[in-house]
């Protein structure tokens, strides 16, 4: 009977990197995988879909080419850019990057030397798991800890006369990615985040859609006037929405595959005909074919693995990751469950206090479009939460942002909710283009900590236009109580550190490294703007090079240093988040004085200085 110093059961978002981290760390480590490498994100979810979705885009610019003065033919004939959409195509493209992103994760297993047994594990006891491999045999391994990413699946949904439909007809979220035609009329019940996401993706690529949703609202998790907005949106795109319905009985009638689905709303029914049913209300976990009770693992009323803070199952030296211990069910947080795992179990990380899951922020993006993007808490759960501070909250539609307007892409709507009190930045919702990555700037803001100030010390603020970067910058100043002058620095030395780890990363693949351009002067423009060799904060996104280990303390350590400069100005000693609340800035007061006055010009002084003198170093 083998014997390894780790089992892993699923080869997903933590699972692949675990296994890897494990084997390279010198554990003897095994992967069980039941179908194929790299779980459901890079073949059935994440990946796929956001590659359909970036044809449906193209789809729908191409039809909206006119009003920006693009046509595909004469203006004369109708209708104007006209689309025609290549189902083989859309869905052989998805294929051919799914199959590129699986054979990374298969060749990064090999060249750690992890063992892939593929097949179906379930456990024995405690320590043996039983392997049903593809040709029928069985094999047991024990191992020494077990960690359990199996991930969940689409749940069945019963339909009076569904057993009826062409089984071809009837999709979940996985076959409804392997259409090699466009559906005359799609119908989807499931007004969630999956639902939205396919039903305008194929009202683009030309079909017919209707959404059929149980509740008040769709997006039932969202504040109900940004699921408001969205339905406003679907609407526009041509999508039919039915809320507070579900769907009753179904029958086909025709020869050609259409049916006809019964709707109930209150006591009155509406027949809708329809070419294709997707069945999108909801996920299961993949744990009944575990045999979790003969280890010994508690699972709550759904099914899902019940874990500590440290994902922990109820029986030691076994672990949960990922979706399999319930939601919210998103890639980043499995691979952030790896993080923890490794830091808390890898010999290197034993001195370091054990990292948990406990009050993590959770960021997620639906790939709608515009994307609807958050972190934090919403306004209606930071009301019941927090019954007794004073939540205060900010709405700004979308059609106010000049860069919006100028693209001709001003739907949605930005909102933050803040403790009117404290200044605590509680959550962030943006409904609007490019919502990921606004909403990935005011996480960066939550983590460090910074706060919503409604007056800013210094006073009239300049900011640079025709960038969304605009919201980040108000973000930066008006939160942190770090002016234009410390901003500009900040940028500079971030995007400057940026560049020399592109240059090193060149360098070290054998590519000849771009000049890093001049050493940044203090009266050069701040920011995300800069372009040509020189590396942009907007660079980030480039996760093929970026360090992420070596950006993280360079973030650190260069906010800490303007940080402590306020910190002095207002007489109390640093705040870390969450312990200690700060008190109200006071700069501008301290600059009426001659000695505070004298303080900032000298700590100014210093911090340029020695700014320049690290970017003359790095330059050497």
């Amino acid at each position: 009977m083998a014997t390894y110093q780790n089992i892993i059961i699923g080869s997903g978002q933590a699972g692949n990197p675990l296994a890897v981290a494990l084997s390279k760390a010198g554990q003897k480590t095994i992967l069980i995988e039941k179908s194929h490498i790299g779980g459901c994100c890079i073949n059935e979810g994440c990946t796929p879909t956001k590659t359909m979705i970036a044809s449906g885009r193209a789809a729908y610019l191409t039809r909206r080419g006119q009003d920006y003065g693009i046509h595909t033919s004469s203006q004369d004939i109708e209708p104007k850019n006209e689309v025609f959409v290549d189902m083989l195509k859309v869905r052989q493209r998805k294929r051919d990057i799914v199959d590129q992103f699986r054979g990374g994760s298969e060749a990064r297993l090999k060249d750690a030397g992890v063992e892939v047994l593929m097949g179906e594990g379930r456990f024995r006891d405690s320590k043996a798991i039983i392997v049903k491999r593809e040709d029928g045999s069985e094999k047991t391994i024990v191992g020494e800890n077990i960690f359990i990413n199996v991930g969940e699946r689409p749940m069945p949904l019963k339909i009076e006369g569904l057993e009826g439909i062409e089984a071809k007809r009837i999709l979940d979220s996985t076959s409804a990615q392997e259409l090699d035609e466009v559906p005359e009329h799609l119908v989807v019940i499931g007004g969630g985040y999956v639902g939205v996401e396919f039903a305008q993706l194929y009202r683009r690529l030309g079909a017919e859609v209707t959404i059929i949703q149980r509740g008040t609202q769709l997006l039932p998790r969202e504040d109900k006037d940004i699921a408001d907005t969205m339905l406003g949106i679907l609407v526009e795109d041509g999508i039919a929405v039915h809320l507070e319905s579900v769907a009753l009985r179904i029958l086909s009638s025709s020869a050609n595959g259409i049916f006809n689905l019964t709707i109930g709303r209150d006591q009155t029914e509406k027949t809708i005909s329809g070419s294709h049913i997707l069945l999108v209300t909801g996920r299961i976990p993949n744990t009944s074919t575990l045999n979790l009770p003969a280890a010994g693992i508690k699972t709550n009323s759904r099914n899902y693995i019940i874990t500590n803070e440290y994902l922990e199952t109820s029986t030691p030296n076994i672990y949960a990751l990922g979706d399999v211990k319930g939601p919210p069910a998103f890639t980043h947080l499995s691979y952030d469950d790896f993080r923890i795992i490794k830091a808390n179990l890898l010999p290197s990380s034993s001195s370091v206090p054990k990292l948990s899951i406990k009050n993590r922020l959770v960021p997620y993006v639906v790939y709608t479009d515009p994307q609807l993007a958050h972190i934090g808490l919403h306004h209606a759960e930071a009301v019941k939460q927090f019954p007794t501070r004073n939540i205060k909250m900010a709405t700004m539609p979308m059609r106010y942002v000049a860069r919006a307007l100028e693209i001709d892409e001003s739907r949605g709507v930005m909102r933050g909710v803040v403790d009117g009190e404290t200044g605590e930045i509680l959550g962030f919702t943006c409904l609007g283009v490019e919502g990921g990555e606004v909403m990935s700037v005011v996480q960066m803001a939550m983590i460090g900590g910074v706060r919503y100030l409604e007056e800013h010390p210094e006073g009239r603020l300049v900011f640079k236009d025709q960038s969304y970067w605009e919201v980040v910058e108000w973000m930066t100043w008006m939160q942190s109580g770090i002016g234009p002058m410390q901003t500009r620095r900040l940028y500079q030395v971030l995007e400057d550190r940026l560049t020399q780890q592109k240059s090193n990363n060149r360098t070290a693949a054998g590519t000849p490294a771009a000049s890093a351009g001049p050493t940044p002067s203090q009266n050069q423009s701040p920011g995300p703007w800069i372009v040509g060799d020189k590396c942009t904060i907007a660079d980030l996104a480039c996760f093929s090079w970026v360090n992420w280990a070596e950006w993280a303390g360079i973030v650190v350590e260069e906010f800490q240093e303007v940080k402590g400069w306020v910190d002095r100005i207002n007489e109390r000693p640093a705040v870390k988040r969450g312990l200690d609340v700060p008190e109200p800035f006071t700069m501008k007061e301290k600059m009426k004085t001659k000695e505070g006055e004298d303080e900032y010009q000298k700590y100014h002084s210093n911090w340029v200085m020695k700014g320049q003198e690290k970017d003359q170093e790095r330059h050497k």
